[in-house]
């Protein structure tokens, strides 16, 4: 009886310890936000989007493109509610994660700030999902 009472209780504390650091891993790394945004023409600023939350210490944000019709394509980087940048402004690409170099704090929410290339001759709509932490 004791040895039962050893294992499953063996098994049990096994069993936390991975679901714990699951879960502190999932927390840890962040998480994407997926954004359709309105970009002006002419490397115009894109409409806010929505933002995200980071959740790491870390000091980079990525980018990965859903949709981006432009001929001449985008480019993102983060923003804080004031429109100040808190990253460097990285190209994007669909089904390809850009990472850029960031200076944004823990616990803050960010913005994506989609812009046109400035030879782009209208406005389009750019769907996008954004991490303020490494993906």
């Amino acid at each position: 009886m004791v040895l039962k009472s050893f294992f499953a209780k063996s098994i049990l504390g096994a069993l936390t310890l991975m679901v714990m650091s699951g879960t502190v891993f999932a927390s840890a790394s962040g998480y994407w936000t997926v954004t359709t945004q309105t970009v002006g023409g002419g490397g115009a600023w894109s409409s806010d989007g929505t933002a995200n939350l980071k959740q790491t210490a870390d000091d980079y944000a990525s980018f990965n493109g859903d949709s981006l019709p432009a001929w001449f394509g985008y480019t993102s980087r983060l923003v804080n509610s004031n429109g100040t940048g808190v990253s460097n402004r990285v190209s994007v690409a669909v089904d390809r994660t850009t990472h850029a170099d960031s200076t944004a704090y823990y616990n803050h929410y960010y913005l994506n700030d989609v812009r046109s290339n400035p030879w782009e001759p209208s406005t389009t709509t750019s769907r996008m999902h954004f991490s303020a932490d490494w993906k």
